[in-house]
Parts: C-alpha cells; structure tokens; sequence
C-alpha cells in the first residue's frame, strides 16, 4: 500500500529540511534539558521516513530503520528514557561502513572508483587513487562507529551529542575537502564537471552506483 504520488511529492522537501536541521536541534534539545523533547524529534523524523518508505515500490533492507527506530522511540517515551537517541549514529555509520568496505572485497570495484569512472574518469593512477580512497573513507567510518559506541557508554550525553552532531560532520567536511582541493584540484589538476557531479548525485544514478 502506498500514499498518494503527489502528497509524497509534498513530503520529500520537509522530510529533508527535519533529516538536515536534525543534528542542531537535537543538541539545542539536550543541551538544555530536553531530553524527552529530543526523543520526540526523533520519533518525527523517523516516521517521515516510514511514510517515503510506504510509496516505494522496491524494498531493501535498510527500509526497516526508520520503523525500528520509530518503534525504539516510542518504547522510550513511554519508559521516559533517551536510549533511542543513540541509534541513528551507529546505524549511519554501519550503514556507511558497509557500502564503503563491501566494494573493497575481492572481484569488487571500489566505492569510490565507480563514482570516478561515472564522471568519465577511468585513468590507471586515478583508479588507484579511488582505490586508497576507498580504504581511507571505510577506514573513517569504522572509526566513527567504534567513536560512537564508546561515548554513548562511557561519556555523558551532551558529550556524544557533540561529538556525534558537530564534530564528525565537520571531519567528514573536512576529508571530502582534502580529497577534493588537495588531490582532484591540485594533484590531477582537473576537477570533475559540475555537469558530471549534477548527473552521478542524481538520485536513481546514485542507487545505481551503490547497487552494483
């Protein structure tokens, strides 16, 4: 069963607006307390996603996130208790790591390298290069996960919430900007088109490369 094609159409941008402005108002929220209110942002945006899910006619595995953590937070609204905070960093950064390190197993192409070559990129070094570079994201999403997981044990939760709001989104900025002005603008001297980056970041072209 699937909602109607133009209320989807309606939802996507206002779902996306709460998914971006979900890292800050989640920290304002528990930074000042409100730690139930936090929960109950949570649960928003989770069900958002359910209801995208809900209109798409394929199914993959990643769908029942947004349901699990509707229901987890729902379970800790009634509990009264912030447990359901701590899933979406270490189901993102799982998820992450996994399409990132299964393109690295044998007979695989990597991540990284399928985004080059559909950009027209398909010369040896630079293969090479999306092939360390690969390794250097799976790496860091490893490193993310593990992150999370220790502060959400041992550190207080306005701790993680920094960490796990600001500061990984500014690492993550700040290796795409390394890779992008250091080797692609300064190394290769020839940046990929903005026409080439408009067409690999459209949506069924990006499942597409994910997928395969």
């Amino acid at each position: 069963m699937s909602v109607g094609t133009s209320h989807v159409r309606g939802l996507r941008p206002l779902v996306m607006v709460m998914t971006l402005s979900y890292p800050i108002t989640l920290h304002l929220a528990i930074i000042n307390g409100f730690l139930q209110l936090a929960v109950w942002i949570l649960l928003a945006i989770a069900v958002a996603h359910s209801l995208l899910i809900l209109n798409s006619s394929k199914r993959k595995l990643t769908d029942l996130f947004p349901p699990f953590v509707a229901a987890l937070a729902v379970i800790c609204l009634l509990l009264k208790i912030e447990t359901a905070l701590y899933l979406p960093p270490v189901l993102i950064s799982s998820l992450l790591f996994y399409l990132f390190g299964r393109t690295l197993l044998p007979g695989q192409e990597a991540l990284i390298t399928r985004v080059a070559r559909r950009m027209g990129d398909n010369d040896l070094p630079h293969r090479r290069y999306t092939h360390v570079l690969t390794w250097v994201w799976t790496l860091f999403f490893a490193a993310i996960l593990i992150e999370s997981v220790l502060l959400a044990l041992f550190a207080s939760i306005e701790v993680w919430s920094l960490f796990t709001n600001f500061i990984n989104y500014l690492l993550i900025l700040v290796l795409f900007l390394l890779d992008y002005l250091v080797f692609r603008v300064i190394y290769f001297r020839r940046p990929p088109s903005l026409n080439a980056v408009r067409r690999v970041l459209r949506e069924r072209n990006l499942q597409r490369i994910v997928r395969d």
